[in-house]
């Protein structure tokens, strides 16, 4: 029995999702995604939002995805947003903008306050929790992403057969997560350090004994603010994230992947290509790689 409905806002669109119940602790789907405790935080994440993208709005196994967003653990956090109505005040409004001059960065984020610390920034962006702005298109979920290039090949990553996007060629990326540093760390920074955080996260040294922090060296081949500004709208995943995008600059692709490797391995694969576009990668990556072969 459905006690009560909470509105969902997608862009003008109020869907009512009806509240978790007992009932459904004995679904297929709740039993299948949540009692399987090998998942991890970011694994258990992707397996429900999958469920929520891969049906109708109108459908029961859509209601269920987001009930089961409301409820898991791994939509408990908060994640930084940007609020739509400043879009085309300060944020570009083309698919992608390369930012090369740091200096038009100023209206956007700061190098002195943070993102706690600041009225004039706390209007634009606000750390939000993650279960309340999913499917939400009022707000903007910001993500960092990376590519790794010698400007002849890429280290990227390459999807497993399922989820969202299968078999798929992507940046490293993830949302930039709230943590206690946000509140004594200026904004520009604290997104580089989040860049970092996932490049940590989703690879990991092929030689166990290596320290995990292997690829510390690329910080000093990293721009202090991101390269690029993704901000394109042509399917509902791209209408809800917002993309800061840093190209890593290293000497030689091939030798950089000789010490890394996935620390996800249900998930993706960390993948050697050439620097060209291909029908195999996913939106964001060939807007990237696009702009860098202009």
């Amino acid at each position: 029995m459905v006690k009560q409905k909470d509105k969902f806002n997608s862009g003008g669109i109020e869907m009512n999702i009806p509240e978790f119940n007992e009932s459904d602790l004995y679904s297929e789907i709740y039993k299948e995604v949540m009692l399987d405790t090998t998942n991890s935080k970011k694994e258990l994440a992707r397996k429900i939002a999958d469920i929520a993208y891969n049906y109708p709005m109108d459908s029961e196994e859509f209601d269920e995805g987001m009930r089961l967003i409301k409820i898991s653990d791994a939509f408990k956090g908060y994640v930084l947003c940007h609020d739509r109505q400043w879009e085309n005040g300060h944020i570009p409004d083309q698919e992608i903008t390369r930012m090369i001059d740091d200096n038009r960065w100023k209206d956007i984020l700061s190098d002195t306050h943070t993102f706690c610390d600041s009225p004039y920034f706390h209007d634009r962006f606000s750390f939000k929790k993650r279960s309340e702005v999913e499917f939400d298109a009022r707000h903007k979920q910001v993500c960092v992403g990376a590519l790794i290039t010698d400007y002849r090949n890429i280290i990227c990553l390459k999807t497993q057969d399922r989820g969202r996007i299968p078999n798929k060629l992507t940046l490293i990326q993830g949302h930039v997560d709230f943590d206690k540093s946000a509140y004594t760390t200026p904004q520009m920074q604290f997104i580089k350090n989040n860049m970092l955080r996932e490049i940590f996260e989703e690879t990991q040294p092929r030689n166990p004994e290596d320290d995990n922090k292997l690829l510390l060296g690329v910080e000093f081949q990293m721009s202090d603010v991101p390269d690029y500004i993704i901000n394109t709208k042509r399917v509902l995943t791209n209408i809800e994230h917002l993309g800061f995008i840093y190209v890593i600059r290293v000497e030689k692709c091939h030798e950089v992947l000789k010490l890394i490797t996935s620390a996800e391995p249900k998930k993706h694969d960390v993948v050697l290509g050439p620097l060209v576009v291909d029908d195999q990668m996913d939106e964001w990556l060939k807007l990237v790689i696009g702009e860098i072969l202009k």
